[in-house]
């Protein structure tokens, strides 16, 4: 099987390609390299792994190198509506326009299924005694939601090809490119290094998913039977949890945690998601997978393993956002 991954250097990107290749599944990691390649140093010279330096609307090298894969895993872009504010004249066009041509590029040579990574955001608030599903209406509170919407009716309106859609959790945990821009990572962040954690809404719900458990469902996913990826859509999420539920996860961890509850809201999202369509299909997450990544988190801050931890390039916001 061969894989083409776009986004393959980013935070996901990098982990779900280690994975892969060391699953004995030949992958072409497509990326810019914006944040380098450092991401894929420990696997650069794995027999499975091709690397291609490339910005995804460059449309005669993905055609390229699309003839030589099976499967695309779509995944680049500008991540998050803080990313997507702060190069605002392009999100759009990189977000949208160039995944609809990469798309068609993807049908026009061949591609046998396009797996889509969008995320759970899209279904913005809910009722919190009620868990949205697969078949809930769509409530974007972002324009990066939008974005992601954009494109999944895209797959379902116009793609004449089979795609799957998934919709992730929030994620969290340690990558090689790491990112402290998420909610659970940042938490950990600054507990374990003895600042103050402002927390908006603490009983807020939101779906979580660790980075590991994101990697082994994609390759479910890839590696199933026809009938459960052609024009299907997944929410995928290790655990629901509310902002209190992490606060006493980090408390663990680190007791003499600081947190301030403020009043201020820049992000309105409250929502339960049932990832039970997944599940019944390829088996349940391990418990407390959550708790365990916090603990693993906490101990390399700790221990100084993450190099100029405050650093923008630990942050979805773009490096050099003017030339990109």
């Amino acid at each position: 099987m061969k894989v083409l991954i776009t986004g393959a250097a980013g935070y996901l990107g990098s982990q779900l390609t280690m994975h892969l290749i060391n699953k004995g599944i030949e992958v072409t990691a497509y990326d810019n390299m914006m944040y380098n390649r450092e991401s894929l140093l420990l696997c650069f010279n794995h027999p499975n792994l091709k690397i291609v330096q490339a910005d995804v609307r460059d449309l005669s090298v993905a055609k390229k190198h699309l003839q030589d894969c099976d499967y695309l895993i779509y995944l680049a872009g500008i991540v998050g509506d803080s990313a997507c504010k702060s190069v605002p004249a392009i999100s759009k066009d990189i977000n949208t326009t160039a995944i609809i041509d990469f798309l068609e590029i993807s049908y026009k040579t061949g591609i046998k299924n396009v797996i889509f990574i969008s995320t759970c955001s899209n279904y913005g608030i809910s009722n919190p005694n009620e868990l949205v599903n697969e078949q809930t209406k769509l409530n974007p509170l972002s324009e990066y939601s939008n974005y992601k919407i954009e494109i999944e009716n895209f797959l379902i309106n116009k793609y004449n090809g089979s795609f799957t859609i998934l919709r992730l959790g929030t994620l969290c945990g340690i990558s090689s490119r790491m990112r402290f821009d998420l909610l659970i990572n940042e938490m950990c962040k600054l507990a374990s290094l003895g600042r103050d954690i402002h927390i908006y809404t603490p009983k807020a719900w939101r779906p979580y998913l660790t980075l590991d458990e994101a990697s082994q469902s994609i390759e479910k996913v890839l590696l199933s039977e026809t009938k459960f990826m052609n024009n299907e859509i997944y929410n995928i999420v290790s655990e629901n949890l509310q902002k209190s539920d992490l606060i006493n996860l980090i408390k663990n961890v680190c007791p003499d945690a600081s947190i301030k509850i403020t009043d201020k809201a820049p992000d309105l999202r409250d929502y339960k998601v049932d990832g039970n369509k997944f599940n019944k299909i390829f088996g349940n997450f391990k418990s407390n997978s959550i708790k365990i990544e916090i603990e693993k988190m906490c101990y390399a801050i700790k221990n100084n393993f993450f190099e100029d931890i405050d650093s923008s390039k630990h942050s979805a916001i773009p490096l050099g956002s003017s030339s990109i």
